[in-house]
């Protein structure tokens, strides 16, 4: 897309559904409180633009000529999301609260998010677009996903102090498992269609 109307409103739209890197913004956010969670926004940023870029340069070309490319990322995606609702959903007998979602989880997250290719093969300008249109498009998906990024942990905080008299930090991790195992799951089987 080269319309810069068109391009931020695809942008917000994809940013704003939830998936796995939301999941892990407010469930941060509902356990660790509002403040010290805007550290997760640059991790959200660098692993979308990291993606993003290597998608659309590298990928893109190849997915263009073969498929083999696009079921491998798919599956990756969809293993790295297993693990993670498993990390998230273990207990530790040993430490009565559970480990918090930090920066490392939500850069990896976001790194292997299927939003990143939903961005670099659909919503960006094609990689042989003129330069400053890349740059503007960059330039605008940051200040677009620090926006969202900000609506993600201000609903998890408000979650948080709402649900905290009744949900334990133990079980909204659990509950962010079971939501980033559904996008596992759902991930993987779409690799048999």
């Amino acid at each position: 897309m080269t319309d810069p109307l068109s391009f931020a409103f695809a942008v917000l739209l994809v940013l704003i559904t939830p998936g796995p890197t939301n999941t892990l913004l407010a469930t941060a956010a509902a356990t660790r409180g509002l403040r010290n969670c805007f550290s997760l926004m640059p991790a959200e940023i660098a692993g979308y633009l990291i993606s993003i870029s290597t998608l659309l340069m590298v990928v893109r070309p190849l997915a263009e000529t073969s498929s083999v490319a696009t079921v491998a990322l798919r599956g990756a995606c969809g293993c790295y999301l297993l693990y993670l609702a498993w990390t998230l959903s273990r207990s530790r007998s040993e430490r009565s609260t559970p480990e918090p979602v930090g920066f490392r989880h939500v850069f990896v997250t976001t790194l292997l998010n299927p939003k990143a290719a939903v961005f670099a093969f659909l919503i960006f300008p094609p990689p042989e677009s003129l330069q400053w249109v890349q740059l503007r498009a960059f330039g605008f998906f940051i200040a677009i996903c620090a926006f969202a990024c900000a609506g993600w942990l201000t609903l998890g905080a408000m979650i948080g102090q709402q649900a905290g008299f009744f949900i334990t930090p133990r079980g909204f991790q659990r509950g962010a498992a079971a939501a980033l195992a559904i996008f596992a799951v759902v991930m993987l089987g779409s690799l048999t269609r």
